[in-house]
């Protein structure tokens, strides 16, 4: 009796959601982006820094110091 309730239940629970979830899903719009499908134009080059160059202290192997090209700034338009 009760391992019959218990498949009952459970097959209840794996097929129903599958049945329901066949209904094409809608998402709200998020951080303004396009609508699926839209052509969107390429945006402009990004430079990341780098690091140009290392020297390892020969009296201290664990001291580096590291030459760094900053690269390109990027500015928020708003804080988060």
């Amino acid at each position: 009796m009760l391992s019959q309730l218990i498949r009952i239940v459970l097959l209840r629970l794996l097929l129903l959601p599958s049945v329901a979830g066949l209904s094409k899903a809608q998402a709200p719009p998020l951080l303004g982006l396009p609508e699926p499908g839209t052509l969107v134009s390429l945006s402009s080059a990004y430079q990341p820094a780098i690091i140009k160059g290392l020297t390892i202290h020969k009296d201290n192997p664990f001291l580096f110091d590291f030459f760094v090209d900053v690269g390109q700034v990027i500015t928020l338009r708003k804080p988060f």
